[in-house]
C-alpha cells in the first residue's frame, strides 16, 4: 500500500551570495569572461530588434480588402491547381454515375442472367472497357491469355479434386 508523502514541499531559500558562489565554483572566471565578451557583441535585448519584421512589412503584399497576403505565388498556384483537379474528379464521378445508371437500366431490361467473369467470353462491356484503358492496343491479347489461365486453373482443380475447406487446422 502506498503511503502519502508527508515531507516538506517548500522551496529552499537561496541568497544572491549563494547563487554567485554556485556560478563561480561551477563555471569559473574563464567561462564568465567568454560569456561576457559574447554578450558585449550582442544587442542588449534581441527581442526588441524589429528591423527584419519592419522590412517584411514594407515588402508585404495586401489583398484589395486590406488583408496582408501570407501565401506565395507558388502556393496560390498549387491551391488553384488542386481545386481544378477536384472539380475535374467530381465531374468524372458524376459522368460515371450517370453512365452507370444508364447501364443499369439497359442491363435489367436486356437479361436477368448473371455472367460469370471466370467463363471466357462472358465478361461485361464495362470490364472490356477497363481492360482497354489499362492495356491499350494489347487488351484483347491479354484478355485471351487471362481466359486461358482461368480455363487451365479450372481444369486442374477439377482433376485434382482439391478440397478448399477445411484446409487449415484449428488450434483451440
Amino acid at each position: 500500500m502506498n503511503k502519502p508523502f508527508t515531507g516538506d514541499l517548500s522551496l529552499p531559500q537561496i541568497s544572491n551570495k549563494d547563487l554567485l558562489g554556485f556560478h563561480q565554483s561551477h563555471f569559473g572566471q574563464a567561462a564568465q569572461t567568454v560569456f561576457a565578451d559574447y554578450l558585449a557583441g550582442q544587442q542588449l535585448d534581441p527581442l526588441m530588434d524589429d528591423t527584419e519584421f519592419l522590412d517584411a512589412e514594407v515588402d508585404a503584399v495586401y489583398y484589395p480588402d486590406g488583408v496582408r497576403r501570407t501565401l506565395t505565388d507558388e502556393q496560390i498556384e498549387m491551391f488553384r491547381w488542386s481545386e481544378e483537379q477536384a472539380i475535374i474528379r467530381r465531374n468524372i464521378k458524376e459522368a460515371e454515375a450517370k453512365a452507370n445508371n444508364d447501364n443499369n437500366t439497359i442491363k435489367t431490361m436486356a437479361s436477368s442472367i448473371e455472367k460469370s467473369p471466370s467463363i471466357p467470353g462472358t465478361r461485361s462491356q464495362e470490364y472490356r472497357d477497363r481492360q482497354r484503358l489499362l492495356y491499350g492496343a494489347d487488351a484483347k491479347k491479354i484478355s485471351q491469355l487471362e481466359d486461358q489461365i482461368d480455363v487451365n486453373y479450372q481444369r486442374t482443380m477439377e482433376r485434382s479434386k482439391f478440397k478448399y475447406w477445411p484446409s487449415i487446422g484449428l488450434r483451440i
